[in-house]
């Protein structure tokens, strides 16, 4: 039996990092929204107890530091379970970008192999194991679009909203680490909490103040470091965006828009300096 699915892209449409804990994680609230990109992933189960991975991008590794590989791993160790499989990814998703396909991936995995396996395991208990992988796999287990709280395990979904997003990753690897090493906590929690009003827009439909409110406690020093990622803004908001915003922790740089034309348009003014450059829509 082989199963497939698409493992979708997100884009944070905001990102407050409200404390560090003494886990060493760190307090968050965010709005995130899936979008079209997607890695295609295909499992099939086989009788003999080994796990195979194959991937059509070299930089992916094939063993247990892979998100999916974790996965099975996981699932197999915490369930006695004896059996093989073998999973392709085909990845369309940047790596190391803030767009969260490491997450996707071994959302996607558990979600298959809950039924491959008759796990019976609920989407709650599903994403209690995906925490263990990593703090975004329970937004990918539950939602399009969700307010994400905590360290990242409490989602709340909420309505979808329908925006047109073009997202540009340059070739600029920002780790995780590296992103909160350069946080100043202090002046992030000065200015206040902006995902309640990006979530107030949601609830009213309203693209315009949702445009208004975006924000990414990350952004301003990720961009005072890395200046190619300001002008890659900078020349999204000059085509007419209605915003334009780092998407986690980097390296991604998205926009938003309502009207098709001026997404293909700023698209088009992309396409030709980066590899990596995609005309999405938001998932719903």
């Amino acid at each position: 039996m082989k199963e497939s699915i698409k493992a979708y892209a997100k884009i944070n449409i905001s990102l407050d990092v409200i404390r560090k804990l003494s886990s060493g994680y760190h307090e968050i609230q965010s709005v995130m929204h899936k979008i079209d990109l997607c890695d295609h992933i295909s499992i099939s189960g086989m009788d003999e107890d080994r796990i195979i991975l194959t991937c059509d991008n070299p930089e992916i590794p094939r063993d247990s530091s892979n998100t999916a590989y974790k996965a099975v791993e996981l699932l197999k160790n915490r369930f006695s379970i004896r059996k093989g499989v073998i999973i392709n990814i085909q990845k369309n998703i940047p790596v190391c970008a803030g767009l969260g396909g490491g997450s996707s991936d071994a959302a996607s995995t558990l979600l298959m192999l809950n039924d491959i396996w008759n796990l019976d395991l609920s989407l709650s208990q599903l994403s209690e194991l995906g925490a263990e992988i990593g703090m975004d796999v329970p937004f990918f287990i539950n939602s399009d679009a969700a307010f994400v709280s905590g360290k990242g395990e409490n989602v709340q979904s909420i309505k979808p909203s329908e925006m047109y997003v073009v997202v540009v990753t340059p070739d600029i690897r920002i780790l995780t680490q590296e992103a909160y090493q350069l946080l100043d906590l202090n002046n992030s929690q000065k200015s206040g909490l902006k995902t309640p009003k990006v979530l107030e827009a949601l609830k009213k439909s309203d693209i315009q103040a949702l445009s208004d409110a975006m924000h990414n406690d990350f952004e301003e020093k990720i961009m005072n470091n890395y200046p190619e990622l300001a002008e890659i803004k900078e020349k999204m908001l000059k085509n007419k965006a209605l915003n334009a915003m780092l998407s986690g922790s980097g390296s991604t740089v998205f926009s938003i828009s309502n009207k098709k034309e001026i997404a293909e348009k700023i698209y088009e003014s992309f396409k030709d300096d980066y590899e990596h450059v995609y005309l999405c829509r938001t998932v719903s």
